[in-house]
């Protein structure tokens, strides 16, 4: 992780000064200084708040682009609100400094909690998701972070997450415009935030929660270890599926909003919650989740966050735990041997029911003895339950899924996410081997006018792929081989771009599989969860496997 204190380039003002420049409020301490600003903690004399007051360097203020943007991006933070977003309170500018006053939350950054560790499963999948829900809300509202990392990430007394340092945030409609500087930490900052023409959106912050999903549960960034998740920490495998979309290189096969990813996050630490199987034992190498109001234990666990030293913790908003079942209420009951007013009142009425019933079912046995069955009366429950053996001809339904229209589905369901970048790329190949046809051409169409007719009518009909070697006579021609191996460089290139894309969605589609075989799971379909796990087996076993099924 990258800490802002490692390039401080920006000297705080002292508590003195900035007491003077903020007389409306108790100035206590300073809580943090990097080089995009300092953070103080005071306290709001007219309302007797804690908050935090973060202070801008003053080059920041010179620039008129940046001033409107802070000005009408803070006045829309304002407006948020949300328990995993810090609550944006005032903003202004003193002494050519500009500020904006917010919540104070008492506890530490998730990078000083977890900086080199890797952090049990169940406690990433909370923390991570509820990250996720308040970036929703805050892209729901037109607001991008641009700048999610651990050290902007503070844990509440009760180890919640919430979002802070908003002040990089910029409106989601608007480009980044010419000259303007590109904001975000190395590592964390989307391929798109770095190349031109900057046009980004939410799924940028989405590829930045990524790379914290990953290092919070390796205790490493993506970059330093290129293995999966599962082969760092042992966690599930359906996480290395969430990674990859999430750090995919083209923002169109990332997760469209933070929402669903913290569906899928909230899905395998309960699947119940969408109708899946639940599982009694915790995650591989975790712990249960802790206790209301215990602090995250260790595997490396977060080690417990705790207020400033005089300030009280704020009110929590609940401990990192499973939400404890709603009790039954108590029925009301009298004095032990004796009856109640509410017993005696009741038991008349009991008693009538009870003869109602009775008459009814007399009613009901009288009139079936009367009424001759009909041929197609429907079967009562009771026989709705028997086991019903097929006729001779075959004909009875059967309510098993087909094994080959299970593997069907689900392959089905990955083409729909693949399908356009396979007919791109070969299209790129399509493409490259007709310039190559034109190069060559020029240099050989004298001599080998039919040759190099047959050598691209066999390319063409091999998937537009440039030949590996090129007939002796042609290839003695000046300056064929080197055109051939620039050719088929660029054609190297282009599948290995596609392969590294189609690694990232294999993924997906085992984590897919995975999800339909916990559905089948249900009905006892052996089968059908036998095809599917032996397509799991076959696309973990080779990268290769899976491009041929999805380039057919």
């Amino acid at each position: 992780m990258s800490e802002t204190q490692q390039n401080a380039t920006f000297e705080a003002p002292d508590v003195e000064e900035v007491s003077r420049l903020f007389p409306s409020y108790e100035i206590h301490v300073l809580i943090a200084c990097g080089g995009m600003g300092a953070v103080y903690q005071a306290t709001q004399r007219s309302l007797d708040r804690t908050v935090a007051i973060k202070i801008l360097p003053r080059e920041f203020s010179t620039d008129e682009a940046f001033r409107a943007g802070f000005e009408s991006e803070a006045k829309a933070m304002a407006k948020l609100n949300h328990p995993n977003l810090i609550s944006v309170y005032d903003f202004g500018e003193a002494d050519g400094m500009l500020f904006i006053i917010m919540e104070y939350v008492a506890g530490k950054s998730l990078f000083h909690s977890a900086h080199g560790l890797a952090v049990d499963q169940s406690k990433v999948l909370s923390i991570v998701a509820d990250i996720c829900r308040g970036l929703a809300h805050a892209h729901e509202n037109g607001i991008l972070h641009r700048d999610i990392k651990p050290s902007n990430i503070l844990l509440d007394a009760d180890a919640h997450p919430k979002i802070g340092d908003f002040g990089l945030a910029r409106a989601l409609e608007r480009e980044i415009e010419e000259g303007e500087q590109i904001f975000g930490t190395p590592g964390y900052t989307a391929p798109e935030v770095l190349e031109p023409p900057f046009s980004i959106d939410q799924r940028a912050d989405i590829y930045s929660v990524g790379v914290l999903l990953h290092e919070l549960l390796t205790g490493k960034l993506p970059d330093a270890d290129s293995r999966p998740a599962s082969q760092i920490c042992g966690c599930t495998q359906r996480l290395d599926a969430i990674i990859l979309r999430a750090l995919h290189s083209d923002p169109n096969f990332r997760y469209r909003s933070a929402s669903e990813l913290a569906d899928d996050l909230e899905q395998i630490s309960n699947p119940s919650s969408r109708g899946l199987l639940t599982s009694a034992k915790p995650p591989s190498g975790g712990r249960a989740l802790a206790a209301p109001g215990k602090a995250l234990s260790a595997r490396s666990a977060l080690p417990s966050t705790k207020p400033f030293s005089g300030m009280a913790a704020p009110a929590p908003h609940g401990a990192l735990s499973a939400r404890p079942a709603l009790r039954a209420p108590k029925p009301l009951t009298g004095q032990s041997g004796t009856h109640t007013p509410q017993k005696e009142s009741s038991f008349g009425l009991w008693l009538l029911l009870g003869l109602l019933v009775v008459i009814v079912i007399v009613t009901i046995m009288v009139l079936n003895k009367k009424t001759p069955p009909q041929e197609n009366a429907p079967l009562p429950p009771e026989a709705e339950q028997l086991p019903v053996l097929p006729e001779d001809d075959g004909s009875a339904a059967d309510s098993k899924t087909d094994p080959a229209d299970a593997l069907r589905n689900a392959r089905t369901s990955i083409s729909h996410l693949v399908g356009s970048r396979v007919e791109s790329h070969k299209r790129d190949l399509k493409s490259n081997l007709l310039a190559f046809e034109t190069a060559l051409t020029e240099l050989a169409s004298t001599r080998f006018e039919s040759e190099l007719k047959e050598i691209f009518a066999e390319s063409k009909a091999a998937g537009d792929r440039i030949p590996p070697v090129l007939p002796r006579d042609i290839a003695n021609v000046e300056g064929a081989r080197e055109l051939l191996s620039q050719y088929l460089g660029k054609q190297k290139s282009l599948d290995e771009t596609l392969t590294a894309e189609m690694k990232s969605q294999s993924g997906i589609y085992v984590l897919q599989l995975q999800n339909q075989i916990e559905q089948l799971t249900k009905s006892g379909d052996d089968a059908a969860i036998d095809a599917l796990e032996e397509e799991i087996r076959r696309v973990n076993d080779s990268p290769d496997y899976f491009n041929s099924i999805m380039r057919r």
